[in-house]
């Protein structure tokens, strides 16, 4: 009978090497034509709120709806798409939407969009691609950090640049 010995070398790494690390991300449409990512990562929650719960601020930018009240906190809530170049952001006739809320430095944020899709997941170091000049209007380009291109090849789903978004608050 022979003895089985163990050598620590002999095994190949379980781990997945840093190219086939997927980060996810929650998708949802900026409009008709344009898909948006942002990481699951970075969210604190997401929330299904009525139009009527955001408490709107006078003098603020048009993107900045007003405040929802989260978990007992005041959440600034920004309609992603109409700060993402649309002209009319949620149906007039819709009264529910989702807020992705997120942090960074202590500070929270909700965007707001009409619904979330799908978890996608990518590998941002390897399949991030830069914006080039021409695809989106060039006043939404410093919101985007890149695109991603679908597995079919043809449809991008742009990665938001959150600290970019959260400068509104500023």
């Amino acid at each position: 009978m022979s003895e089985l010995q163990f050598q620590g070398n002999d095994f190949p790494s379980m781990a997945p090497s840093p190219s086939e690390e997927k980060e996810r991300f929650l998708s949802f449409p900026i409009n008709n034509n344009l898909q948006g990512l942002v990481p699951l990562e970075a969210l604190q929650g997401v929330v299904q709120v009525n139009l009527s719960q955001i408490l709107p601020i006078p003098e603020t930018p048009p993107a900045l709806l007003g405040i929802l009240s989260w978990r007992g906190e005041a959440i600034w809530t920004v309609d992603l798409p109409q700060l993402l170049g649309e002209t009319t952001s949620l149906p007039q006739n819709k009264t529910q939407c989702f807020s992705a809320i997120t942090t960074d430095q202590g500070k929270n944020l909700g965007l707001l969009v009409e619904q979330f899709t799908a978890v996608s997941a990518y590998n941002q170091k390897q399949d991030l691609q830069p914006m080039p000049s021409g695809m989106v209007s060039s006043e939404i380009v410093p919101y985007l950090q890149g695109y991603f291109l679908s597995e079919d090849q043809k449809t991008p789903s742009f990665l938001l640049n959150l600290d970019v978004i959260f400068e509104i608050l500023n």
